[in-house]
């Protein structure tokens, strides 16, 4: 039996996850809500994953483009005309969460993950262009004040909890929280915060190597058990310069809302805001690097140019001077810090390093170098490249 049991948990697993692809090539939208009326679970869910397929598809494209080319797309794609199959052949898969059907009622959250490259290429066929967001890293430290109780980022509190979950998937990555540690508590304090000691924040901030940081506050006072008050805001530094967000705003609880809605209130309030300057405001560290390029013959060289000109990262370049096997490059680069330098390089089979002038050389990684690479990671289990796209 218990063979029997192992061996159909096998089949399942085959046919479950029954493909699987690079993990750059798709991109996944989360939380997608459904709520529909139907006496038919089996029909409730297939309307309910077509309902997601087609929000998620939305909600992807107005991440992806500008808002001139969403309006575009958007009418395009509310046309009567348009297939929603050509909408599912995007799709690389599903999950669906926390799925109830009761009363007639069908609920349930979905992720779809959305094959990028075919939906570039359908973009281009519609004369749009698509285009990466880059936004950068920013440093979040929230910070609360529950009736005179203090609550910093290296203790668990309401507050802090709610920025862990970010502010939605489509920055998730941005985000980063400090470690908590005692090295943290040290650097910085609540009057720093409070005050806005902003030599202090930039200190805090170089250990991290960001310099742009964002401090949600919240100062919440009891006027009895069941009435409270909320003072919240925050402070958004970009590229070691004060950005004028948020002002301070002012909520009471209304009748029958619980503290904890009361802060989820000004949470939301405040993601809102920040949300829309990210809209707004494409925030990149676009920074310029010299690079010492070493080749050892013209097709090496064309081969560079072409490793350099594929790097999404790189905003533009210009070749400053070109000799028989050396040439003097500069890049304009879309990063946070020196190590994203190194990986965004060595993922493009370009081996960069610094030498002893501070500077950076370049060069193209040999077939042997890789095949030793490779050779190092026998009898290991490498999967970071790839992932498994489930349909649950």
């Amino acid at each position: 039996m218990k063979f029997l049991l192992k061996l159909s948990m096998l089949f399942l697993l085959f046919f479950t996850f029954n493909f699987s692809v690079k993990g750059e090539d798709f991109y996944t939208v989360d939380n997608i809500s459904i709520d529909i009326v139907s006496d038919n679970i089996g029909l409730a869910r297939e309307i309910g994953t077509n309902d997601a397929i087609y929000i998620g598809f939305k909600r992807l494209l107005s991440w992806k483009l500008n808002r001139q080319d969403f309006q575009i797309i958007e009418r395009i794609i509310n046309n009567e005309n348009t297939n929603l199959k050509n909408i599912k052949d995007f799709t690389g898969g599903y999950k669906i969460h926390h799925e109830k059907f009761s009363n007639y009622n069908y609920r349930a959250k979905f992720s779809i993950f959305y094959d990028l490259n075919k939906i570039k290429n359908w973009l281009a066929i519609n004369d749009i262009s698509y285009s990466e967001k880059n936004i950068t890293n920013i440093l979040i430290v929230p910070v609360m004040n529950l009736n005179g109780k203090i609550f910093l980022w290296d203790e668990s509190s309401f507050w802090s909890d709610l920025w862990q979950d970010k502010l939605t998937n489509k920055y998730i990555k941005n985000f980063v929280f400090p470690y908590g540690d005692i090295d943290d508590v040290i650097k910085l304090s609540f009057e720093d915060l409070y005050y806005l000691d902003l030599e202090k924040l930039y200190t805090f901030s170089e250990r991290y190597k960001l310099n742009n940081i964002f401090v949600p506050f919240v100062y919440v006072s009891f006027k009895n058990e069941k009435n409270f008050e909320a003072e919240f805001g925050a402070h958004l530094i970009i590229n070691n310069n004060l950005v004028n967000l948020i002002k301070v705003k002012r909520f009471n609880s209304i009748e029958g809302e619980s503290l904890n809605d009361l802060i989820l209130r000004c949470k939301k309030n405040i993601s809102d805001l920040i949300i829309n300057y990210f809209e707004k405001e494409q925030i990149v560290n676009n920074v310029i690097v010299r690079l010492n390029a070493k080749f050892n013959d013209f097709a090496s060289w064309l081969i560079m140019k072409k490793n350099i000109n594929n790097i999404k990262e790189i905003i533009e370049y210009n070749v400053v001077s070109i000799a028989i096997n050396k040439a003097i490059i500069d890049i304009k680069i879309s990063l946070n810090n020196e190590s994203d330098l190194f990986n965004i390089f060595n993922n493009s089979r370009l081996g960069i390093s610094k030498n002893i002038y501070n500077e950076y050389d370049i060069s193209i990684i040999s077939k042997d170098e890789i095949i030793r690479n490779d050779n190092k990671m026998d009898g290991k289990n490498y999967d970071d490249e790839k992932t498994i796209l489930v349909i649950e």
